[in-house]
């Protein structure tokens, strides 16, 4: 009898172990000191009151239906201002499709700008490419300019309009390169170079079939 009350708190102890575990793991991790707010955080805060976003889609919404599209039937795909934060997210932070795919991915203060659920995945670099291929590709009737021209320039004119300017920040990945005096590390740095770029690339053909 003994026994089996004790196996049954070990069960309970465990199960609740279990619980929390799995709650910590849910949890965003902060790096940040409570009381301050991470830089990066503080820049997007801005980039929120200074930009209208309805505005903006208001410029993009009679030549773009996609999202609407899927919300009837199937799937529900990425909303437009989604896609319009994360372009506004390429200007000020000037990065490729590719490298603010990547950021979106890494960072949460990144996801939760652009309205990306916790538990949601976000746009991949093909459905960025996508995007950004039709704001370049469509210009408003009786416009000389494309959609991304004029979506650039009204975000320049909010900010300027807030007495502000800003320089673009950049978000790069560090490049290794083999060392010229040492030859005997050429091979292993190229085959290191061979695995990351197929990992790469199987990665992102994971996220296109997920898109699809």
């Amino acid at each position: 009898m003994i026994y089996r009350q004790q196996s049954i708190c070990n069960t309970m102890k465990a199960h609740r172990n279990l619980v929390l575990a799995q709650q910590q793991e849910l949890r965003p991790s902060r790096r940040w000191l409570a009381e301050s707010e991470a830089p990066r955080a503080q820049t997007l805060a801005t980039i929120e009151r200074l930009l209208p976003w309805g505005e903006l889609v208001a410029l993009v919404r009679p030549h773009y239906d996609r999202d609407l599209a899927k919300a009837r039937g199937g799937r529900p795909g990425f909303g437009l201002e989604m896609l319009l934060r994360a372009f506004c997210l390429s200007l000020l932070w000037r990065v490729s499709y590719r490298g603010l795919a990547g950021s979106l991915a890494d960072s949460s203060a990144m996801a939760a700008f652009i309205g990306t659920p916790l538990a949601r995945r976000t746009p991949s670099a093909s459905r960025l490419r996508a995007f950004f291929h039709f704001l370049s590709d469509t210009s408003p009737e009786g416009e000389v300019m494309n959609l991304m021209d004029l979506l650039a320039i009204r975000i320049r004119e909010h900010i300027t309009a807030a007495g502000l300017s800003y320089i673009p920040g950049r978000i790069d990945e560090p490049i290794f390169k083999a060392l010229v005096s040492n030859p005997g590390a050429a091979p292993k740095a190229a085959a290191m170079a061979t695995d990351n770029q197929r990992l790469r690339d199987e990665i992102l053909a994971q996220r296109g079939d997920a898109d699809g």
